[in-house]
C-alpha cells in the first residue's frame, strides 16, 4: 500500500494511478509523492502512451479531487522496471512542477500587481504572463489566500470562482481590471445620483445663486 497526506488529507496513490490508467491512450502509469521547492509533498504522475501531459492532466483533474491530482504529469514511452517487472520507482525522472523556459514578463501595472501576488502566494520568484496558478502549485486552500489578498489590494470584491474560471495569470488580470473599471464608474454613479438628488431640493433661483457663487453641488 503506498498511502501520502496531501494537505491533510490522506491519499490512496493506486487510486490516482487507476484514475490515470482510466485516459485514453494511457498504456500504464505509476505516481510518487515528492517535494517541491517549498519542502511541501506534491503528487507527480508517470504515464507510459502517446498522450498530452495537460490533456491527461485536464482529465483526471474532472474525476479526482483536487488534493488527488498531480502536479506534473510526465510521458514515457515505457514506465522503467526493475528485473523483477516491478516499476523502478528510482529510476524516473525528476518532475518538472512549472515550465519558466517561456518566461514571458508582464506588460501592465495590473499584471505585475497580479504576479506580485501569486509569487507571494505561491513562494515563487516570479510570475510569467502565460503562467497558471495551479500549474505553478497553486490549490485550494491557496486560492482562497491568493483571492482575499487581490480583494484587499485592489479593492474590488471578486468571488473565488474567478481564479477557478480564470487561473491564467493573463486572464485573471483582465478579470482584474474589469471589475476596477467597474467600481469605478458604480461610483461615479452613485456620485452623480447624490448630486441629482440635492439638486432636486433646489429651486430655480438657489441654482442660479449657487451657480453665481461657485460653491455647492452644482460645483463639486
Amino acid at each position: 500500500d503506498h498511502q501520502v497526506k496531501i494537505r491533510g488529507q490522506r491519499i490512496e496513490l493506486g487510486e490516482v494511478e487507476a484514475a490515470l490508467r482510466g485516459v485514453d491512450g494511457v498504456s500504464d502509469a505509476v505516481v510518487v509523492a515528492v517535494p517541491d521547492h517549498l519542502g511541501q509533498t506534491r503528487l507527480a504522475g508517470y504515464v507510459a502512451g502517446g498522450v498530452d501531459a495537460m490533456d491527461v492532466r485536464t482529465a483526471v483533474a474532472s474525476a479526482l479531487p483536487d488534493a488527488m491530482v498531480p502536479s506534473a504529469v510526465v510521458v514515457l514511452d515505457a514506465l522503467p522496471l526493475t528485473p523483477n517487472g516491478k516499476v523502478d520507482r528510482a529510476a524516473l525522472p525528476a518532475p518538472e512542477f512549472a515550465d519558466h523556459s517561456a518566461y514571458i514578463a508582464p506588460e501592465s501595472g495590473t499584471q505585475r500587481q497580479v504576479a506580485a501576488v501569486f509569487a507571494e502566494v505561491l513562494g515563487v520568484e516570479r510570475v510569467g504572463l502565460e503562467d497558471d496558478f495551479f500549474a505553478l502549485g497553486g490549490h485550494s486552500l491557496l486560492a482562497t489566500q491568493l483571492m482575499a489578498r487581490i480583494r484587499e489590494h485592489f479593492r474590488i470584491d471578486l468571488p473565488l470562482r474567478a481564479l477557478f474560471e480564470h487561473s491564467g495569470l493573463r486572464d485573471l488580470a483582465a478579470v482584474v481590471a474589469r471589475a476596477e473599471a467597474e467600481q469605478a464608474t458604480d461610483s461615479d454613479v452613485s456620485e452623480l445620483e447624490q448630486l441629482l438628488y440635492e439638486i432636486e431640493g433646489l429651486s430655480d433661483v438657489e441654482i442660479e445663486e449657487r451657480l453665481a457663487r461657485g460653491d455647492g453641488p452644482l460645483t463639486a
